[in-house]
């Protein structure tokens, strides 16, 4: 187990001694420890916001631990009253050299330790990158690639299986006070009528889970695009710029969705915003306009009618569709 000071304390650390490697047999610890507690909750989280607290959702912070230092400085460390959802893309890539490089271990053991410390502070949903099949791509620039650089070949392929593991067995979603589904990439391509993936199908799915190169079954195909998918403006699913085998939601899906599962908005990651307009150094960026409602047409599909949209959360919400993204520009 891991007290809460014990969890402070290695915070502390990897902020003021990020260029230190940490020990192994600590990472395998805490890896190991966090694994058997994910594999006791669901692979559709329910979550609720504290009655006097919050409920924060990061997106990506791919190894970028400054950035994680910054938000835990100002916003607060995780409590029962302050909870942190990670988005998922935890890992690879890394920040510049000049902020750290590549820190997503020093981030996974100071998100594992609060997890320990108090399991309902810290929730994590599984990203596109939490594989250790994907890794070997970024080559050095890697998740697989910043552990050999910093460990042994002995330790660092200990530390490569036991994280694969653990990834395996990260929950896929989480739905917020019964209005806000969130998960790493898209939603599901089967979508209409009786066909359409339902969030309890979600759910029943048994982790661990590989997430597929190519999907060929309907379990394999909900993994994928739930990890892999992205938004686009035009109605229906669509094919994805990042390859054959993934896809693109529209405005109709999310509304369509939505309403199903009586939900009011869906908050994912997975890209850097700006796809729509210049990116302008914001970590959010909004799809599937809330205006669609008004019965106004998608740019290539059917008209939204009014009485088949979704409930608003606020009059602040601008779309059914919210990207989150955490990690900053590397410069």
């Amino acid at each position: 187990s891991v007290s809460r000071a014990e969890a402070q304390q290695l915070f502390k650390r990897c902020a003021n001694r990020f260029g230190e490697p940490l020990p192994c047999s600590m990472l395998l610890a805490l890896v190991q420890a966090a694994k058997g507690l994910m594999l006791q909750e669901p692979s559709l989280l329910r979550l609720h916001t504290p009655p006097a607290g919050r409920l924060v959702v990061l997106g990506d912070t791919h190894g970028h631990l400054k950035d994680l230092v910054h938000i835990w400085h100002q916003e607060g460390l995780p409590s029962e009253d302050l909870v942190y959802l990670f988005n998922g893309d935890i890992c690879d890539r890394g920040d510049s050299a000049k902020r750290g490089g590549q820190q997503a271990l020093h981030i996974w053991a100071c998100v594992l330790s609060f997890k320990l410390a108090d399991p309902s502070s810290i929730f994590i949903n599984r990203g596109n990158h939490e594989d250790r099949d994907y890794w070997p791509q970024y080559g050095p620039a890697g998740f697989s690639g910043e552990i050999e650089a910093k460990y042994l070949r002995k330790e660092a392929d200990q530390l490569i299986d036991a994280f694969g593991d653990l990834c395996n067995v990260l929950p896929l979603g989480a739905v917020i006070d019964g209005h806000c589904l969130t998960m790493h990439g898209g939603l599901p391509r089967c979508w209409q009528g009786e066909n359409a993936v339902r969030l309890q199908e979600i759910e029943d799915l048994k982790r661990p889970l590989l997430i597929p190169e190519g999907p060929a079954t309907r379990a394999q195909q909900i993994i994928y695009d739930v990890t892999w998918g992205d938004p686009q403006a035009e109605c229906g699913i669509g094919q994805n710029e990042r390859g054959p085998e993934a896809v693109s939601f529209g405005p109709d899906v999310t509304a369509s969705f939505l309403r199903a599962e009586g939900l009011r908005m869906f908050i994912r990651s997975h890209e850097l915003p700006g796809r729509q307009k210049a990116f302008a150094g914001r970590g959010f960026e909004w799809w599937h306009p809330v205006a669609l409602s008004n019965g106004s047409k998608g740019s290539n599909g059917p008209e939204l009618v009014e009485s088949k949209q979704p409930e608003a959360l606020s009059a602040s919400q601008q779309g059914w569709c919210l990207t989150v993204f955490t990690a900053r520009d590397r410069k």
